[in-house]
């Protein structure tokens, strides 16, 4: 019986099979998670443009209950249970309501957002974590962005202040022992895998 082994020449058709296949998995992988990137961008300013729609509307922001020209909410690391849909309907004019649902019930009563829960609503296309309007410790207003991926902060950062900088600009990582994104360090290098706890963007200045 003849029996013959693979020639170098066969064993080097495998293995740029085998390269030019993993390839395409690795290059489509990098579509999927540009095309998820793009929507949760396009998510962050839609929730952007609807505060300066109910701005424009009622001469303050939704959340912002007491009329102090800041979203009265404050917490930054906030679980999304939180968001239980309670207060309903706009604010108590001139009265505080330190809840995150404030704002998303606000921007539902006038039909700017759609009846579903305020949980629904914060949550972002791409399965890009949550989000909900609050101040930070500065007094400074910002839609708070929790469990993003850390390219999806990165390609949000370039979008917004065309630079890659997580300590600056209107794209920030969150509140302290978080990892920050740099032109020298991007996300201590875990581009694909590594996630931010919170990203903060400062979308009123």
């Amino acid at each position: 019986m003849n029996r013959k082994g693979f020639t170098l020449v066969e064993m080097a058709v495998v293995l740029v099979i085998i390269g030019i296949i993993l390839g395409m998995v690795v290059k489509g992988r990098e579509l999927v998670q540009g095309a998820k990137t793009k929507s949760f961008i396009v998510d962050v300013k839609n929730l952007e443009n609807m505060q300066y729609t109910f701005y424009d509307r009622f001469g303050r922001f939704a959340g912002d209950c007491d009329n102090d020209g800041l979203v009265d909410e404050k917490e930054l690391n906030l679980a999304q249970t939180s968001l239980d849909g309670t207060p309903t309907g706009l604010c108590t004019a001139g009265t505080a309501q330190d809840d995150p649902d404030a704002a998303f019930s606000e921007l539902k009563a006038v039909d700017m957002l759609s009846d579903e829960s305020n949980s629904a609503h914060s949550t972002m296309k791409g399965g890009f974590g949550f989000a909900y309007f609050a101040q930070d410790a500065e007094g400074k207003n910002v839609i708070v962005l929790r469990n993003v991926p850390c390219y999806a902060a990165v390609s949000l950062d370039t979008a917004i202040d065309k630079t890659l900088d997580g300590t600056k600009g209107k794209i920030k990582a969150g509140t302290a022992g978080n990892s920050a994104w740099t032109a020298e360090g991007l996300c201590d290098a875990n581009l694909t895998d590594g996630t931010v706890g919170t990203v903060l963007y400062y979308y009123d200045r």
